[in-house]
């Protein structure tokens, strides 16, 4: 249960991440933009450059180089930012047009100064900056449409050197980007697998720490734990606790030996796991042949049928399995309010010595 609710934190977290990268991706696409623009307009006071290389006036340069491409480059931001709002940017799609609009804004720039070997750094970028969300899907298709574009705006019927050497260029930024993601998706398989080992040895650990050697119960330490659990409950009504005692443990084991002994404490210990699966309860070997028992939410029935179905079935079964006949005593005592813990156990314990005094072996403490 702890590692489904691990898992579901760890990818709500990856998810977490892509959002906060899309708001980023978003925002270079729009700082891109607004760069361009004040450039080209800056751009637009200077005469040696409108006149003299572009051989247009200013209002031309401003309506061709400025007005044109922004309101061209507007609609790609305009939609990233879109893809940014609210439940979109859980959108897996958005990813893909958020990276086709930063293409496009890299685009409009390119068909405008593709003679300025510069003018292709944001189409570069576009292509970069797709490796964060890891998938090859996103980053092909971005490559494709960057290439396609170039075909168009640089392909003049000659193959010559310099449009070879882009094409070769945009690819080997492809092959790089593909290098990147399939680096990191290992390097994430191999944290993840590191971290599900480090998980699964803590937990192996833990256990351990919390575990009877011999029944595989938990032990006192669990207790003292669960204690502490049922201090910091909420609902502190309707919880017990029952102390277990097997009857004349010790002429067993001086009659049969420790080995013997040992043998009926781990069967005991396996009835006790049998009927305490329920979430509820949980059982613990409280040290020699002594045991415990504590149960939440219950009423003093279930509890008087659940101590009678364990002490029933050893009583039963206990010559069958261990070739020696034992039984148990019971005594329980319900949690109440203000109660210490040291309390909760003497009564529960007072109950066990009156327990062996009585023909059902079972007493519950009364208050």
């Amino acid at each position: 249960m702890n590692k489904e609710k691990d898992l579901e934190k760890d990818i709500a977290q990856y998810d977490t991440f892509d959002e906060k990268w899309m708001v980023i991706h978003n925002r270079i696409c729009f700082g891109v933009f607004l760069v361009a623009v004040i450039i080209e307009f800056i751009t637009s006071f200077f005469p040696e450059i409108v006149g003299d290389i572009f051989r247009i006036s200013r209002k031309e340069y401003i309506a061709e180089f400025v007005i044109n491409p922004g309101i061209k480059m507007l609609i790609f931001v305009l939609i990233s930012f879109l893809m940014v709002k609210g439940e979109r940017r859980k959108n897996e799609n958005s990813k893909l047009i958020i990276s086709l609009c930063f293409t496009g804004v890299g685009m409009v720039i390119y068909a405008l100064h593709g003679h300025f070997d510069a003018m292709f750094v944001p189409l570069i970028a576009s292509i970069i900056i797709t490796t964060m969300y890891g998938q090859y899907k996103i980053t092909s298709i971005v490559t494709s449409v960057v290439l396609i574009g170039v075909i168009i705006w640089r392909y003049t019927g000659e193959t010559n050197a310099d449009f070879i050497f882009l094409l070769v260029m945009i690819i080997g930024i492809y092959c790089i980007s593909l290098a990147i993601i399939m680096y990191e998706r290992q390097k994430m398989k191999f944290e993840k697998r590191k971290d599900e080992k480090n998980a699964n040895m803590r937990d192996y650990l833990e256990r351990e720490v919390n575990t009877d050697t011999l029944t595989r119960l938990y032990n006192r330490k669990a207790l003292r734990s669960s204690f502490d659990q049922l201090l910091e409950l909420e609902e502190k009504e309707n919880n017990w606790f029952v102390m277990i005692d097997l009857n004349h443990f010790k002429e067993l084991n001086d009659s049969f030996g420790h080995d013997a002994g040992d043998k009926c404490l781990q069967y005991f210990a396996n009835i006790l796991k049998k009927n305490t699966k329920d979430e509820r309860f949980k059982a613990f070997r409280y040290g020699g042949d002594e045991f415990s028992i504590i149960l939440l939410d219950s009423n003093a029935e279930e509890v008087y049928h659940v101590c009678k179905e364990i002490c029933d079935e050893v009583e039963r079964e206990s010559m069958k399995k261990t070739g020696i006949s034992f039984g148990a005593c019971f005594g329980f005592a319900k949690y109440q309010e203000g109660m210490t813990i040291s309390e909760l156990v003497r009564n529960a314990d007072s109950a066990l010595y009156k327990a062996k005094n009585m023909e059902s072996h079972i007493c519950k403490y009364n208050y």
